[in-house]
């Protein structure tokens, strides 16, 4: 991996690709600690028994903001300005993350629509992994009041215009490959929809990560933030099924005879670093989320204090959230 940085081919899409996730983590850093100054000054201020040294971390992450209009002025403007700039730059992170797949002459790779395929994949997934997200800590920290039904449903109404558009590129892709009768792609469309390959997984794919979301939003009796949650969960599942079969048919299939047909050369099979890196880096995933819940509360008491006491100034916000809501 280290050869990327020190022997770097620009003309190669895995260089753009490490450039642009470079890129868009810092971005993405950025942005976080700008939505979250204000709550930083909120804990600095507040009256709370923590330790010294998160007094102090607070503060400097803070920034010596205070709440004046100019400083007020100033954060919305970078605010602002940097989520104009990570708009494109998120578009552009999916898109060059396609074309290491797009670009080369392997069947069921060399498309032209994997870039907005790719880009809708992310955002349909992201905001799946949003609405789990808000469930469990609206029922962990008991805040039904601020992550309302209405709440699941507009991002259910939401899920279902994202899943449509991911069905319509799901089946171009299949459709036309299959039309084209292309001798290698034909070949990946078999194995793709023969049960004695990956159609079973590709069902799967297909019902639970596009026809499953659609219909449980569709229902009335099942617009329920629970029905969502699972639907989504279940969503989020198959759409990494659907990356493996992006990848793995399309490596069994090579251009040029195989000598040793032995299965261990012709099918794949996780070995234990592949499981030990993939639950890695679930769990890292998931540690994030569960460490940033002890440094800020998850709903910002900088809002709350604007929005719920705007008469009240010995009030403080974070005395209106629940102790188990508080930051640790």
């Amino acid at each position: 991996m280290h050869h990327l940085f020190i022997y770097p081919r620009i003309q190669s899409p895995m260089t753009w690709d490490v450039m642009a996730v470079l890129y868009f983590f810092a971005g993405a850093v950025l942005f976080l600690h700008m939505a979250l100054i204000k709550d930083f000054a909120v804990y600095r201020d507040a009256k709370m028994n923590i330790p010294k040294w998160k007094q102090k971390l607070y503060k400097i992450l803070a920034i010596g903001y205070r709440g004046a209009a100019s400083q007020k002025r100033h954060l919305i403007i970078s605010q602002n300005l940097l989520a104009i700039i990570m708009v494109p730059l998120s578009i552009i992170v999916a898109s060059i993350l396609s074309w290491i797949f797009g670009m080369t002459l392997r069947p069921g790779w060399h498309s032209t629509i994997f870039g907005p395929y790719f880009v809708l994949g992310a955002l349909y997934s992201g905001c799946g992994v949003l609405i789990v997200a808000m469930w469990v800590y609206r029922k962990m920290y008991k805040l039904e009041n601020y992550f309302t039904d209405k709440h699941f449903s507009y991002l259910g109404y939401g899920m279902m215009v994202l899943g449509a558009g991911y069905g319509y590129f799901t089946f171009s892709e299949y459709f036309t490959n299959w039309f084209g009768s292309a001798k290698w792609e034909s070949e990946v469309i078999n194995k793709l929809f023969s049960f004695h390959e990956y159609g079973g997984w590709t069902l799967f794919a297909n019902l639970a990560g596009i026809a499953l979301p659609i219909m449980i939003v569709a229902i009335p009796a099942t617009r329920k933030p629970l029905w969502i949650t699972i639907s989504e969960f279940v969503m989020v599942i198959a759409l990494w099924v659907k990356r493996y079969l992006i990848i793995v048919p399309t490596l069994e299939t090579p251009a040029v005879p195989i000598q040793d047909t032995r299965m261990a050369f012709v099918k794949y099979s996780a070995t234990w670093p592949d499981w030990a890196l993939t639950i890695a880096g679930i769990a890292s995933f998931l540690f994030f989320f569960t460490i940033i819940a002890k440094f800020v509360t998850v709903v910002p008491v900088s809002g709350l204090e604007e929005v719920n006491f705007p008469h009240e100034p010995h009030h403080h916000p974070v005395d209106t959230l629940n102790d188990e809501t508080k930051p640790a």
